[in-house]
């Protein structure tokens, strides 16, 4: 399903305390663009610990309380390309940035998609791992199958989140009522058992439903 030119959009920064400067700086000149050219329909900040709560907790404000087609989300030590224009001389052409980018991806194949950033940890990898793929590169205009996702840079469409929704309870507190998406979990992994952090929680709830589960190889992201 090819996306609208005029997106209807949920923009959310998960962050704790405090937003690393690179981060609120790409945030912030990304939103004037998209704003410029897209509907967003709610921009939040999640500001909690519990990082299975918040997350949970913005996915049921993006399904119950708004109208948007997708939900965009990033972590508040991500730093990824914001949009640029075409050359002068018209060779290179222009790029809306990899909001927008992610956004369009997860809309035309209605489902969640991320991006490939490392993790904290030297030699440890990327968040995000593609299936039955060992080698991989960013940059890439690819948009490859995905086992696991890591939440620090994704977008959801809200068809797909529905589906998820459909087998999950409510739960409430002081965040109100809302649906645990990202509740950590037992679940195989690699062959074993394992702990499911909450973002491969996520994704493992929505393999399991029939979500498609993407990555999206064209952002070149950091991880700081």
């Amino acid at each position: 399903m090819k996306a609208p030119d005029r997106m209807n959009l949920f923009m959310c920064v998960a962050a704790y305390r405090s937003v690393q400067t690179t981060t609120a700086w790409q945030w912030s000149r990304d939103m004037a663009f998209i704003a410029a050219r897209h509907n967003v329909i709610m921009s939040m900040w999640a500001n909690d610990a519990l990082l299975e709560r918040t997350r949970s907790v913005v996915l049921s404000r993006f399904l119950d309380d708004s109208q948007a087609d997708v939900l965009v989300w990033v972590d508040a030590d991500i730093t990824w390309h914001g949009p640029r224009p075409p050359s002068g001389d018209g060779t290179v052409p222009g790029y809306d940035g990899d909001l927008i980018r992610l956004a369009r991806s997860a809309y035309e194949c209605e489902g969640i998609v991320g991006g490939l950033y490392p993790k904290r940890a030297f030699g440890e990898g990327f968040a995000s791992v593609p299936t039955g793929r060992l080698t991989f590169a960013t940059g890439t205009d690819e948009l490859l199958d995905a086992d696991r996702i890591g939440t620090g840079f994704m977008a959801i469409h809200r068809n797909a989140l529905q589906e998820i929704s459909d087998r999950l309870p409510y739960v409430s507190d002081t965040n109100g009522t809302w649906q645990p998406f990202c509740l950590c979990a037992l679940g195989e992994l690699d062959g074993a058992l394992r702990f499911l952090s909450e973002d491969w929680a996520l994704i493992a709830r929505a393999r399991e439903c029939g979500v498609p589960c993407k990555i999206d190889a064209m952002p070149v992201l950091g991880h700081e």
